[in-house]
């Protein structure tokens, strides 16, 4: 997925590493390495400074990722208790929307 300048390109290969390539200098990065399954669902903010993306623990639970390009490095935003992904910027780049899979219905059975 390109940058919003255009001047990077956010990509995942078959070792599920999430690879930041800088198409001017032509260099490639290894920005994050996914240690169940590939990661596909990519997002730049607005003022290219950001990226965002979730991937799958080892529990099946989807965690949201921001990665910072000023400061080379990767944020948990989420934790694994709860399945959230698909994480996007708004168009200013102000907030970070994502779905969350979250149910505090709470039920309580003949033991309680």
């Amino acid at each position: 997925m390109w940058s919003p300048n255009s001047k990077y390109l956010i990509n995942s290969d078959n070792a599920r590493n999430v690879k930041l390539i800088d198409v001017f200098n032509k260099t490639e990065k290894i920005i994050f390495t996914s240690p169940t399954f590939a990661v596909r669902d990519f997002n730049w903010s607005s003022d290219n400074n950001w990226i965002t993306f979730s991937y799958k623990t080892p529990h099946r639970y989807s965690v949201v990722y921001l990665y910072s390009l000023k400061n080379n490095k990767c944020y948990t935003i989420t934790d694994d208790f709860y399945n959230s992904e698909l994480p996007v910027f708004s168009k200013d780049s102000e907030y970070l929307f994502f779905v969350s899979d979250r149910d505090f219905n709470a039920k309580v059975s003949a033991v309680e």
